[in-house]
C-alpha cells in the first residue's frame, strides 16, 4: 500500500486488493507503536517457542495521510484483478484495463519450497528453526522471518539486529567446523 500512495503521487495508479485496506494506528501517547511494543517486552517475546505469529500486525506510518488519500481515490482501490492480458490486467467484472506496470507486492508468506528436499521444514512448508537457527539442517540460517526473534524480525528495523545475530551464530558454527 505505500508504494501505491507514493507512486499515486505521479502517476495513475490502482492498488488491486482482496479486501479493502484497514489501516491502524502508529502513534500513541505520542510514541510510535514499536516503542510500546519494545516497552512492555512483546518485542522480544519468544512467539517461536510457542510456534505462533505475533499478536500485533505491523502498523502504518501517516495513517491520517493515507486515510485521506484513499478516500480521496490517490491510489484508485479495486478488488484484485483475476488474469493478466497482453497489454495490462482484467477485472472481475470482465473488464480489461491497460497498464504498464504491475507490481506484486505479495506479503509476508515464504515460500522456502527449494528446502523441503533438506528437511527444513515442517508439514505446512514453515522453516523448522528458532531464532533463525535451523533446528533440523546444520548451517542453514534465517533472516527475516516473521517473530523470528522479535515483533519487528520481518521489517527494516528488526532484520538488522537478527541478521547480527545470526552472523555471530554462523561463526561459531563455521568455527567449529574447521577446528
Amino acid at each position: 500500500m505505500q508504494i501505491a500512495i507514493e507512486l499515486a503521487e505521479v502517476s495513475k495508479t490502482t492498488l488491486a486488493v482482496r479486501r479493502p485496506v484497514q489501516l491502524i494506528r502508529q502513534r500513541f501517547f505520542g510514541k510510535d507503536l514499536h516503542f510500546w511494543i519494545r516497552v512492555i517486552g512483546i518485542d522480544t517475546f519468544p512467539f517461536w517457542r510457542l510456534g505462533k505469529k505475533p499478536p500485533i500486525s505491523n502498523a502504518v506510518a501517516n495513517l491520517n495521510c493515507y486515510e485521506e488519500q484513499l478516500e480521496a481515490g490517490e491510489p484508485n482501490q479495486k478488488t484484485m484483478f483475476i488474469s493478466l492480458y497482453d497489454y495490462g490486467v482484467i477485472w472481475s467484472d470482465g473488464t480489461k484495463e491497460q497498464v504498464d506496470t504491475v507490481i506484486y507486492a505479495t506479503g509476508y508468506r515464504n515460500n522456502l519450497d527449494y528446502l523441503s528436499n533438506l528437511g527444513g521444514l515442517d508439514s505446512e512448508g514453515k522453516p523448522l528453526q528458532i531464532a533463525g537457527i535451523s533446528t533440523s539442517v546444520p548451517g542453514l540460517y534465517y533472516v527475516g522471518l516473521e517473530g523470528q526473534r522479535t515483533f519487528a524480525s520481518a521489517t527494516l528495523r528488526g532484520v538488522g539486529p537478527d541478521a547480527k545475530f545470526i552472523v555471530r551464530k554462523l561463526r561459531k558454527y563455521l568455527q567449529s567446523t574447521i577446528s
